[in-house]
């Protein structure tokens, strides 16, 4: 791009290197990462089902390790050969001599460049060098004409007036975190010899004399240049001098539009082709396995034969929210190739066993006998410590209008004294509901006790809702007691409390409820208990959660709420009638 687009002026140049190696520094970090697959560690021996399987980290390649451990060698080895570059710098200068101060060539210098650089004689060295502020010069320096003098002298105080030491060095902290890149090495030449150019074309238009000029390169190129200097801008790298000298011999001019539309044109076309870098050549990051704090929660082990790829297994939601843990038997018929022709599961929970059967069907073994095979393995979910189920951090229904508190549930999975631990929190029925007072009402109750779940059910009817508390895990207790169930009583109407088994037998419209998706997957199955008051007219008037899971309340409270029964009548007159609805879950063996 710098040739097909004339980027002949060298400070052009210079900004365009110094970008694209910006842009090389920065693209690592933009670039998506791709999880690799899974390098399980092997087990050998045969597992059985129930065999209690250990869980296990990564394994890494000793060859990579190898290879990472060469790479740290290489930056040890720069970043020593650094310090020694400082130290002799500091060396160099503190043996040297401040130039005879009878000297004009630098004052006058630095007078017009306004900047104030030490100038020191050292023995040590044989061409002319710049780091910080100093500028150390060879003894030969003072035995050559005044001409020359002084373009030594424009170029060095040039170095210091831009600051280029502090450039050159970061550009070797780079160059030793990728000494074994090439491409660094070599685009690091071109902004170094770049910026050699830009200082002598600034030169020349100082003295105002191009053969001058060349005259000192020419001088500077006679001596010969001490190795341990790398580190330091030098006056001449001789591997440079023909490419300056031509440089130098060429008169280049470039005008402000031809600067903007060149240097666009070839920044937009340097992030096409980042772009396409990052599409094509994606960057991988390691696979996670349980104990990398991702709550992953997922380990193989196989018996025998080296996993090489296929899908990663992944935690069933549902079986995280039910917080079902356990490990996964499969006998796996691998083909001459590696590949698991046929799977099936010896054991483990049903919640876990699609997920671990779909992935085992993707696996590729290694296979050194070319001949089929049957072996066992092992796939252990575990939920990390102290993860907190899903269903602790409810769902906020949207509401369409004004609302109030109808009921408060109780499940099945927790205690009285739970209940009464968060009564303070939960509202009062018959209280305005909105979509802050729902979050206030699951922030506070999962800050008492983080265990505890909360569920937020929504009656379009009326746009009234209903409170439901349970327990995340745990053995299940007693539901609360529903004698103390009491709506208050209509004028003039009288009330009766029968059996729900009494009652049941007079329902004329019976909706059934749709048997969640989330609640089939986790096999949750239950009873959910309701007291209700029935109106004179058959229909539900108040209806109260006694227990029940959350997923299964969901589905079970729009449904009873449009049951409807024959009226009840006690001595020729209508009454409400207080009872029990059970809505019972049971899925099929």
């Amino acid at each position: 791009m710098v040739w097909l687009f004339q980027l002949q002026l060298p400070q052009v140049r210079l900004w365009f290197w110094q970008g694209l190696l910006v842009a090389c520094l920065v693209l690592p970090f933009v670039q998506p990462r791709h999880e690799s697959q899974v390098n399980f560690t092997v087990e050998e021996g045969v597992l059985k089902a129930g065999t209690p399987v250990k869980i296990t980290g990564m394994q890494r390649l000793p060859a990579a390790e190898a290879v990472f451990a060469v790479y740290l060698a290489g930056v040890g080895l720069r970043a020593v050969w650094l310090l020694l570059g400082c130290w002799r710098l500091r060396r160099y200068r503190r043996d040297s001599v401040s130039l005879d101060a009878g000297s004009a060539v630098f004052p006058n210098v630095q007078q017009r460049l306004q900047t104030f650089p030490e100038v020191c004689i050292s023995q040590e060295i044989t061409s002319p060098v710049t780091f910080a502020s100093t500028i150390l010069l060879p003894p030969g320096f003072l035995h050559l004409d005044e001409r020359t003098q002084q373009a030594i002298a424009v170029h060095e105080v040039m170095h210091v007036k831009r600051g280029d030491w502090f450039f050159s060095l970061g550009e070797e902290l780079v160059r030793s975190i990728f000494w074994f890149h090439p491409a660094i090495w070599w685009l690091l030449a071109q902004i170094q010899l770049t910026r050699e150019q830009v200082v002598d074309r600034a030169t020349i238009e100082f003295t105002l004399s191009r053969e001058q000029y060349l005259e000192a390169l020419l001088a500077v190129a006679k001596t010969k240049v001490r190795q341990d200097l790398m580190l330091v801008p030098l006056f001449l790298k001789k591997r440079y001098l023909a490419r300056r000298v031509a440089a130098v011999m060429k008169e280049v001019k470039m005008s402000k539009r031809q600067i903007i539309s060149s240097l666009s044109t070839v920044s937009t076309l340097a992030a096409l082709t980042a772009a396409v870098a990052i599409w094509i050549f994606p960057l991988e990051s390691s696979a996670q396995d349980a104990d990398s704090g991702q709550n992953l929660g997922v380990s193989i082990e196989t018996q025998g034969h080296k996993l090489l790829h296929g899908s990663r297994v992944e935690y069933p939601q549902a079986a995280r929210e039910a917080r079902v843990e356990g490990t996964v038997v499969l006998q796996l018929s691998l083909d001459a190739k590696g590949e698991v022709a046929d799977a099936r599961v010896q054991s483990g929970p049903d919640e876990l066993r699609r997920s671990a059967l779909s992935s085992a069907l993707q696996w590729h073994f290694a296979n050194e006998t070319g001949q089929d095979s049957v072996i066992q393995s092992a796939v252990t979910f575990k939920l990390a410590a102290g993860s907190a189920n899903s269903l602790s951090r409810p769902r906020i229904p949207e509401l369409s209008g004004p609302s109030i508190f109808k009921s408060i549930g109780w499940g099945p999975m927790a205690s009285k004294e739970m209940f009464e631990k968060v009564r303070d929190a939960l509202p009062r029925l018959g209280e305005p509901m909105t979509s802050e007072s729902l979050q206030r009402i699951a922030e506070t109750v999962h800050q008492i006790d983080e265990h505890l779940t909360v569920g937020f059910i929504v009656d379009p009817k009326d746009n009234s809702g209903s409170v439901i508390i349970d327990m995340a895990g745990g053995k299940s207790s007693a539901p609360l007691s529903s004698s103390n169930f009491s709506p208050p009583a209509t004028e003039g109407v009288k009330r009766v409390r029968v059996g729900g088994n009494v009652q049941a037998a007079k329902i004329t419209n019976k909706v059934t409820p749709k048997y969640p998706p989330l609640a089939k997957q986790s096999r949750i199955q239950g009873t959910v208990r309701y007291n209700v008051l029935i109106s004179k007219d058959g229909a539900i008037k108040v209806m109260e959660l006694v227990s029940g899971h959350p997923l299964l309340v969901e589905a079970a409270t729009p449904a009873v709420q449009q049951w409807q029964y024959e009226p009840t009548f006690l001595n020729g007159e209508p009454v409400e009638v207080v009872t029990v609805i059970d809505m019972n879950f049971t899925l099929a063996p």
